[in-house]
């Protein structure tokens, strides 16, 4: 079984919040009731974010669109591609490309 540390005021407001947002009018149970008219709310208000959670670093602008979208997971922002090359010559640091392009 799962504990909460909630105060009554704080659960008070909350439940008041969900009834107002979505009209109901009944008695809510923590934490059942609540969970499942946040997650209606949700799915009736915010698109859902379909794109990439995970992104590396590049030397051109990169963007995201998930601005007002409800997103299931965190993002996740790889290190930055860094490689050195030595020949005859001395090295050369490639940071944030690709060898390859």
């Amino acid at each position: 079984m799962e504990h909460y540390i909630i105060s009554r005021t704080t659960l008070t407001s909350l439940a008041n919040i969900i009834r107002e947002k979505s009209g109901r009018q009944t008695e809510l149970i923590f934490p059942q009731d609540f969970i499942s008219e946040i997650e209606g709310l949700g799915a009736s208000e915010y698109q859902s974010y379909n794109g990439t959670y995970e992104i590396t670093p590049t030397v051109d602008s990169q963007k995201l669109e998930t601005k007002g979208k409800l997103m299931r997971n965190d993002v996740t922002v790889r290190e930055i591609p860094y490689y050195e090359v030595s020949n005859n010559y001395g090295n050369t640091i490639y940071i944030g490309s690709d060898l390859n392009a």
